[in-house]
């Protein structure tokens, strides 16, 4: 007959200890006594300073990407006026002043068509003209613009205008030339644009007076 089992005492509940071997081994687990909620993840706060370290490298970008548009849109209209200034002397070389000098009464659609290319080729070329044309528009107090750093009597008192300046001062200054650099890529793409469609105007009817005057 087997001998019931006896309910272990509080003392027989007790883990042994591990040998001394292996207490040095034994990895601790997690603190018994955190605070409640310390399991989830802390909310990171994001201060306005480190907002702020991103500032100056986009004002930097887009300041570049200004001046690559500008530079982009002067090389734009340097190609358009060697290209409509030799289909002009094209033209020119097919008699083209000579066949307006004709009377009026006798023009047909060679001479209407030689008429119409000269005139916008002449008003494209002067758009071209006014695409490289410097702009001298900006803040004579800037800290950027070439003319108003030139409006300091010495470069003394640019320097010391460059350095008593706060850090906030100096992204204002760029991005307030950014913007007039901006202003001044939106009128030469504007010049440009219209260019380009009177001088392909230009060219139908050049193209047109050249099939005629065979």
């Amino acid at each position: 007959m087997s001998t019931p089992q006896q309910p272990l005492s509080a003392a027989d509940r007790e883990t042994p200890a591990p040998p001394a071997q292996l207490a040095e081994s034994i990895v601790p687990g997690p603190p018994t006594d955190a605070p409640a909620g310390a399991s989830g993840k802390e909310p990171i706060s994001v201060s306005l300073g480190s907002d702020r370290q991103h500032l100056l490298p986009f004002l930097s970008l887009v300041h570049s990407y200004l001046w690559s548009s500008v530079t982009l849109a002067d090389q734009k209209a340097a190609f358009t006026f060697a290209v409509e200034s030799a289909f002009l002397g094209y033209l020119l070389s097919r008699d083209l002043l000579w066949q307006l000098h004709s009377p009026l009464s006798t023009w047909h659609a060679l001479e209407y068509c030689g008429l119409l290319s000269l005139l916008c080729l002449s008003i494209s070329l002067a758009l071209v003209l006014n695409v490289v044309m410097p702009r001298l528009g900006g803040r004579g107090d800037g800290l950027i613009y070439f003319a108003a750093i030139a409006n300091r009597r010495n470069s003394a008192e640019y320097v010391t205008d460059v350095l008593s300046s706060a850090h906030s001062s100096l992204e204002t200054a760029l991005a307030q030339h950014s913007y007039e650099v901006a202003r001044i890529a939106t009128r030469k793409y504007r010049n440009l644009r219209m260019a380009m469609w009177v001088g392909v105007a230009a060219f139908v009817a050049g193209f047109v007076f050249i099939g005629l005057n065979r």
